[in-house]
């Protein structure tokens, strides 16, 4: 033939072409035309679009010439300045033309699509909640396939200087995306189910849509002027504890629970008959055992809305172990350890005409949090001494 036109899209395919808000498409027009063949090329942008030829090149071969030229299409930002909502969000496409006209009277055209996704409405930038609090952060953007759209979620805050993605499975964290509406919207949603300390930063939402990058805008989550009390009580099983936290301020309480984070089990707590503060919240745990150790929060929840968390309770139920037998001709003496959760039996000789067996045997080492010694050697007996 005497001429032809190739166009080459890197993505989707060559009658369509797909870009986001941050990504762009690259295209390859490639002609071939006769050698003495004078030419021009026009490209028709839609308002949607603009094109960036990034590389060019004519090589000549025998009697034919081929142009060879490259072309980036980005997304034209909007003059408008107005503030985007989700009800104007809309899957929208235009038409790109590429004109190759040469000696007058030839005109070679090549008409395609473009698709621009990824436009993004934050539901919230700023979020502020308690330690406790359910929270939910949501991005509405626009997509074409739900097959061919993955988000996935990342996090900046005071233990992470750079950005990190939010690991999926987690209990505390739960991340999904709805269907694709009639618009072409879809919503992708991360929810905290209690908010903790660390949970405080910057989020944002990674789209990858077609094969094309979208990064949502930055939303901070921040807590309200409220530091719970935080407690450790540490118990022996078989013991009865009582957990209880104080209510200081005048504050409308619609109910109060307590909650045992490890299983999630939530119990209403009794509210005072009387609001003389500071009121007192308490619940009585009886025969604790190791299954009700664990991190307890008391929240509050208040009329019209709103939970908050008065304290954080973290209780250790420690273990006994098995009382060890008296070696022989020794006394044996169960003893506390200073600034330690453990304890531990030690032994003398019973009387001036023994000696220890093993000298480097006198003492074990209760661990309270298995329930078990830190050594499988025994307490040494004490035998008599050689004359």
């Amino acid at each position: 033939p005497k001429s032809y036109l190739l166009v080459l899209v890197t993505h989707v395919s060559p009658k369509m072409i797909v870009i986001t808000m941050e990504t762009a498409a690259i295209v390859t027009f490639e002609t071939r035309l006769p050698l003495t063949a004078e030419h021009e090329v026009t490209i028709t942008d839609c308002h949607l679009v603009r094109s960036i030829r990034s590389d060019f090149s004519l090589e000549k071969v025998d009697n034919f010439q081929t142009l060879r030229e490259v072309y980036y299409f980005l997304h034209r930002p909007s003059s408008s300045g107005d503030t985007l909502r989700k009800a104007d969000l809309l899957a929208k496409e235009c038409e790109i033309t590429y004109s190759l006209s040469y000696d007058d009277y030839f005109q070679i055209d090549t008409v395609f699509s473009v698709l621009l996704l990824g436009e993004m409405v934050l539901e919230n930038s700023e979020i502020t909640a308690a330690v406790g609090q359910k929270v939910t952060i949501a991005v509405h953007f626009t997509a074409r396939d739900i097959s061919e759209t993955t988000v996935v979620w990342e996090r900046k805050g005071q233990e992470l200087d750079e950005w990190a993605e939010i690991p999926t499975g987690l209990l505390s964290y739960r991340s999904f995306t709805s269907d694709i509406d009639e618009n072409g919207v879809m919503t992708a949603t991360l929810l905290i189910q209690y908010l903790a300390t660390t949970d405080v930063g910057d989020y944002r939402a990674i789209a990858w849509i077609s094969n094309q990058r979208q990064t949502s805008g930055v939303i901070n989550i921040s807590l309200v002027d409220h530091t719970p009390d935080t407690q450790m009580i540490s118990v022996f099983e078989g013991s009865s504890v009582v957990l209880s936290a104080e209510i200081v301020r005048d504050v409308d309480i619609e109910s109060a629970e307590l909650i045992h984070l490890e299983d999630m089990n939530t119990t209403t707590l009794s509210l005072p008959d009387n609001w003389l503060l500071p009121a007192n919240l308490a619940y009585q745990l009886q025969n604790v055992m190791s299954p009700d150790s664990g991190r307890y929060m008391f929240r509050v929840r208040f009329n019209g809305g709103g939970k908050m968390i008065l304290k954080e309770v973290l209780l250790r139920v420690k273990q006994y172990c098995r009382p060890p037998k008296r070696p022989a001709n020794t006394i044996i003496t169960k003893e506390d350890i200073t600034d330690s959760e453990n304890y531990q039996y030690t032994v003398q000789c019973d009387g001036d005409d023994f000696v220890f067996m093993f000298e480097n045997q006198t003492g074990i080492v209760c661990d309270t949090e298995t329930g078990q010694y830190t050594t499988n050697n025994g307490l040494t007996p004490c035998t008599y001494r050689k004359p």
